[in-house]
């Protein structure tokens, strides 16, 4: 699709997974559709209505795009989540069939962290799942819905901070929740750089409990004039300017619910970090038969650092490259 000839905008989404477990990394991601100006407030599903839902549908051919903790949990499997990563990626024209090319198309910098450190060597074929099922033919659909409505994958990027990195840049800045923002402002760069000249839509999950953004802002893009829309408990705006170039930037509660991208953004943040606790687990349970996988999840990772302290002293794992420190 030629961006050049119509009339477009860009529609971005921010989520993360991760960021309160105690074991595995933390995963920021952003997703960037072009499209049409005049589609720029409006709902993305009910556009993509013949091919996306909102909901897991037994038998139905449509991909379920909604939160990831709608879609993923231990009991279920990670097939409902699995399929629809796998299938955007597949009409983005980027199919992948293993972790390390999951890793080169979502998270390249994140092939970094997977060598470091011996829990995350190696390779491993997705899908994981057995039930999630062929991508070619989950993708068509979604492919040409797309195409019927002029709306394009621009981007999709996820920045990946492994137990140590993450330990590393809190003992800089002494707080959890500023390395998060700074992930977060990052990723909104990058997205803003992209868009060029034309009008941006931003939607990010709330970060933590915060309503107020306007020093962030003005730190992250002193270029541009700011305006604050709206400050609240549900949700937090605000405009940015510089000559045409119009930013706007929404934080809601919800953010999930409010925009298709910031959902697609929560669900390959998760399925990136459920790749590389596949990878944790895989090399944990070789050294330590017998071993329960873990989730990373601070009261199950105290019993997994019970089970693997021989293990790990055996290995001389440093804590700070396997343990968060907060």
């Amino acid at each position: 699709m030629n961006v050049a000839t119509r009339q477009w905008a860009c529609l971005c989404g921010i989520d993360e997974a991760g960021l309160g477990p105690t074991l595995g990394p933390l995963v920021i991601g952003a997703v960037s559709l072009w499209i049409p100006v005049d589609a720029l407030d409006g709902c993305v599903w009910e556009l993509l209505r013949r091919s996306v839902c909102r909901t897991p549908q037994r038998g139905g051919g449509r991909l379920a795009i909604s939160d990831s903790k709608r879609l993923f949990g231990r009991q279920r499997g990670l097939a409902a989540l699995e399929r629809p990563v796998l299938a955007v990626l597949a009409a983005w024209g980027r199919p992948v069939s293993t972790w390390r090319e999951l890793l080169s198309v979502l998270a390249p910098a994140g092939l970094a962290p997977a060598e470091q450190v011996p829990w995350y060597r190696g390779d491993f074929a997705l899908p994981l799942d057995p039930h999630t099922g062929d991508m070619g033919t989950r993708a068509t659909p979604l492919t040409r819905d797309l195409d019927a409505h002029h709306i394009a994958i621009q981007a999709i990027e996820c920045e990946v901070l492994d137990a140590g990195e993450f330990n590393r840049r809190v003992q800089r800045s002494r707080n959890k929740a500023s390395v998060e923002m700074d992930a977060v402002f990052r990723l909104m760069a990058s997205a803003f750089d992209r868009a060029g000249g034309r009008p941006v839509r931003l939607v990010s999950d709330r970060l933590g409990g915060r309503t107020r953004y306007r020093d962030a802002l003005l730190r992250s893009f002193p270029e541009f004039a700011l305006q604050i829309d709206e400050e609240g408990e549900a949700r937090s705006r605000y405009t940015l300017r510089d000559g045409d170039r119009v930013r706007r930037i929404e934080f809601h509660a919800d953010g999930e619910q409010v925009s298709l991208p910031t959902a697609l953004a929560s669900m390959c943040c998760k399925y990136v970090r459920e790749c590389f606790m596949h990878a944790f687990n895989r090399y944990w349970t070789a050294q330590v038969p017998g071993l329960t996988p873990t989730a990373g999840y601070y009261t199950d990772a105290q019993r997994f650092l019970r089970e693997t302290e021989s293990a790990r002293r055996r290995l001389a794992v440093p804590n700070d490259e396997l343990i968060r420190q907060r």
